[in-house]
């Protein structure tokens, strides 16, 4: 019984954890500034844009930088995305975006 217990404990411990960074506030953007805010960083190499998934009505991205994460949200009807999932708090399961210093957009 006792380790019953301590199972369910660390369960809801890694659960809550997991999902902390869904409490983060989701910038709602358009696509034009999506275009502009995909060809900004501060560090190359680091610079990576994330598609987390989609829910509500929104596409949900995640831009890692070197000043940190930013959270952006798009409405679904503004910006197709070819495989839509639903939000995901693992980050295997997110998709690289094309974007950034590697963008050919951003490169001009």
């Amino acid at each position: 019984m006792v380790f019953m217990r301590m199972a369910i404990i660390f369960v809801l411990l890694l659960t809550v954890t997991g999902c902390e960074w869904l409490s983060e506030e989701f910038e709602v953007i358009t696509p034009d500034e999506l275009n502009k805010l995909k060809c900004e960083w501060q560090e190359p190499k680091v610079s990576k844009w994330f598609y987390t998934g989609s829910e509500n009505g929104y596409h949900l991205f995640i831009q890692r930088d070197l000043r940190g994460d930013k959270h952006y949200k798009i409405k679904i009807s503004d910006f197709k995305i070819d495989k839509p999932m639903n939000v995901s708090s693992n980050e295997a399961n997110w998709a690289v975006m094309p974007w950034g210093p590697k963008d050919k957009e951003c490169q001009q």
